[in-house]
């Protein structure tokens, strides 16, 4: 049992597979000369340039920058952590062991214990810091006392990649989970990007950007999940970008800079994101949310396509239906999609199929397993499920005997 200190398994992989890497070799958020390496201690230590001497018990000679969590540990912090410097952090474990494997399973868990947003990822000099989670669960207080003001668990304006990655229960008023300032720092120096794969955002809740407030469009999300997390502002979004990037900033249709493909967007309060210029949608289940998407791309430079968004809100009501919500000087091209209510028809050569029934989920459940062909006639897909030894889940289609839309 981990407590105060690093299980023996851990230093073994350590030892034999990773002897250059950081080891946190205690769960407590300590800083102290005791020869134990704590989380605060491995990133400082990594911030100060890794002095080869090594500081506080972490690090030493030929350390790298990788930080190494036990899987499964909890380590709370009572205070943010400050990033100034290129790291990765991620668990490690042994995957030659008959444990579960599969990536996302053995997360080791940040938790806030205090009443702070979890990382600040920020660099004053004129460079682009590159900061890499993986395999690592963010977790929030959930209670109003840690509500930020900008980003409920992580603050970012540099180049932050989360990989197998849980965020939730990050509370704030801009930015649930991360806020984006997506400011210049210097020179040629590009504004903060977010990328996103293979993660599960979860109960994460804010006036503006219940997950994710961006003042520029600056991310790429892919085969993710965007489940049960809260906007509160009518005119906000879950996944959120402030304002448009300047016309000749934007990319040339239909390349895009930012793009959100294959990912599923569930029981969300809120719009689920709002589509501005050089953004690109693609293949992705957009069901069972409160509201779907704001569309808003004056210059025809975005689109949707081969996508699902129904549903939006649930339970479906064709007369309240919001799966698409366009301004007025809005021209995003929606291509081969099945789309409920509002959306239209879309691309005259490439249509969207438009679904009018109100048999969406089966069972007209949000989660669960998915009722058989004799419980449920009609419903279209299955509801969200998690498979064993999985980490994320999707919503099934369901192949019917009939259709009628």
């Amino acid at each position: 049992m981990l407590k105060q200190s690093i299980g023996i398994g851990m230093l073994f992989i350590a030892g034999h597979a990773y002897s250059s890497n950081i080891i946190v070799t205690t769960t407590s958020d300590t800083k102290a000369d005791d020869q134990q390496c704590s989380l605060r201690e491995a990133i400082e230590y990594i911030n100060l340039g890794m002095p080869e001497e090594g500081y506080l018990g972490c690090g030493g000679k030929n350390a790298s920058s990788v930080i190494l969590l036990e899987k499964k540990a909890v380590y709370q912090i009572d205070t943010q952590i400050k990033i100034t410097e290129n790291l990765e952090i991620k668990t490690t474990y042994d995957s030659s062991l008959n444990d579960k494997t599969a990536p996302g399973l053995n997360n080791a868990t940040i938790q806030m214990r205090g009443n702070e947003r979890i990382f600040h990822i920020e660099d004053s000099k004129d460079r682009f810091l590159k900061v890499s989670l993986k395999e690592l669960t963010l977790q929030g207080c959930g209670e109003e006392r840690c509500r930020q003001q900008q980003g409920g668990l992580i603050y970012n304006n540099e180049h932050l990649i989360l990989d197998y990655v849980k965020l939730s229960k990050g509370l704030a008023n801009q930015g649930g989970a991360i806020y984006n300032p997506a400011q210049v720092t210097g020179e040629k120096i590009p504004a903060g990007f977010i990328e996103i794969k293979n993660s599960l955002l979860e109960a994460n809740q804010a006036q503006e950007g219940g997950v994710i407030y961006t003042q520029f469009p600056r991310f790429v999300i892919t085969t993710s999940v965007f489940k049960g997390n809260k906007t509160t502002s009518t005119t906000s979004a879950n996944l959120y970008s402030a304002t448009s990037l300047a016309e000749e900033e934007i990319k040339a249709f239909p390349s895009m800079g930012n793009m959100i493909v294959s990912s599923t967007f569930t029981a969300n309060e809120g719009y689920v994101m709002n589509v501005l210029d050089d953004i690109g949608v693609n293949n992705i289940s957009l069901i069972g949310n409160s509201r779907g998407v704001y569309l808003n791309a004056p210059l025809g430079k975005a689109y949707i396509a081969n996508s699902v968004i129904l549903g939006n809100p649930h339970p479906v009501s064709v007369s309240t239906a919001a799966n698409c919500v366009q301004a007025g000087s809005d021209a995003t091209r929606l291509q081969n999609n099945l789309v409920g209510a509002g959306c239209g028809a879309g691309d005259s050569n490439y249509p969207n199929t438009v679904w009018t029934a109100n048999s969406v989920l089966a069972g007209n459940l949000l989660e669960g397993a998915c009722q058989t062909l004799s419980q449920d006639k009609t419903a279209l897909f299955c509801p969200y499920q998690v498979p064993e030894n999985s980490f994320l889940g999707f919503m099934r289609p369901r192949v019917l005997l009939s259709y009628t839309a």
